[in-house]
C-alpha cells in the first residue's frame, strides 16, 4: 500500500547502481486528463470507489499499470532493477503476475495493525489513488463515507492475502520503513530471507 516504504528503498537502491523503473511515474506522464503532476493529482482524477468516474478511472490506471511492468520487465533484462510499482499490482492480469513472479524477486513490505490503521488514517485525510476492486459495497441507506470507513480494512486484508500469496520475500513495515539502515543492510536483509 502507499506509504509502505516501496519509493524509498527503490530510490536508495538506484543509488547503489539499480536501474530504477517507476510505475507511478509511468502511469502519471501518460493520463492526458490528470488536473495536474503528482500523486495527489491522480488521487483527484481517480476519485472515491462511490464516485461515478472512479471504476472507469481505474481500468485505465491498471492498463497503464500492466503496459509500465510489461515495458520494465523488456528493458530490465538480466541488469540489476528495481520496479517500484503502485500497491494495485495485485490487480494485473494473471499473465503479468506470472511474468513478474518468473522474472524477478518480488519483495511484499508487510504492514503490521498499527500501521493499517495510520494507512486508514492517512487515506482518510489525504486520499491516495487507490483500486478497490471489490472490496468497496455501500449497505442500504449507508453514507458513503461510513461505507469507506467500513470496508478500507477489508481492503487492506484482502490485499495483504494478495501480497503475501505473491511475494517472494516478506518484510515487516519496521525493516522496510527503518531509515537507519542503509540499502546495503535492505538488501542483506532480503538476502537472509531468501536463505
Amino acid at each position: 500500500m502507499s506509504g509502505m516504504g516501496k519509493t524509498y528503498r527503490s530510490r536508495q537502491l538506484e543509488m547503489q547502481g539499480f536501474t530504477r523503473y517507476c510505475s507511478d511515474h509511468y502511469i502519471e506522464t501518460r493520463l492526458d486528463s490528470l488536473p495536474g503532476m503528482g500523486i495527489e493529482c491522480v488521487a483527484e482524477w481517480m476519485g472515491q470507489p462511490y464516485e461515478a468516474r472512479h471504476w472507469q478511472h481505474c481500468i485505465e490506471y491498471l492498463t497503464l499499470e500492466e503496459r509500465s511492468i510489461i515495458t520494465f520487465l523488456k528493458e530490465c533484462g538480466a541488469a540489476n532493477a528495481v520496479i517500484d510499482t503502485t500497491g494495485s499490482v495485485i490487480y494485473l492480469s494473471p499473465d503479468i503476475l506470472d511474468r513478474m513472479k518468473q522474472q524477478t524477486l518480488i519483495v511484499y513490505l508487510k504492514a503490521s495493525q498499527e500501521v493499517k490503521d495510520e494507512l486508514f488514517h492517512i487515506y482518510m485525510t489525504d486520499p491516495k489513488p487507490v483500486v478497490w476492486g471489490d472490496s468497496f459495497y455501500k449497505l442500504p441507506s449507508e453514507p458513503a463515507i461510513d461505507a469507506l470507513k467500513r470496508c478500507y480494512p477489508e481492503l487492506l486484508e484482502f490485499r495483504a492475502a494478495r501480497y503475501t500469496a505473491l511475494a517472494d520475500v516478506t518484510l515487516p513495515y519496521e525493516i522496510a520503513r527503518d531509515e537507519q539502515s542503509m540499502q546495503d543492510k535492505f538488501l542483506q536483509k532480503i538476502r537472509k530471507r531468501l536463505s
